[in-house]
């Protein structure tokens, strides 16, 4: 079989040609999962940043409010 490819033209160079393509596809898939990734990760961080201040900012207004309570 393989001396049967290597007779017609062309079959070689579009088999090269398509491992090619399919490498440059597996790569491109892979930078976009990274960037997926990496952007869910920075989008969680900066959630729990911003609750983790809010919560901190209820709490404080809760002290605030128990101690003119106090008064």
């Amino acid at each position: 079989m393989e001396f049967f490819l290597n007779q017609v033209p062309g079959v070689i160079s579009n088999c090269a040609r398509a491992k090619s393509i399919q490498g440059t596809v597996a790569q491109g898939t892979k930078q976009v999962a990274h960037g997926v990734v990496t952007h869910t990760k920075s989008a969680a961080d900066s959630l729990q940043t911003g609750l983790e201040t809010s919560v901190k900012v209820v709490g404080e207004a809760a002290n605030a409010a128990a101690s003119q309570a106090k008064v």
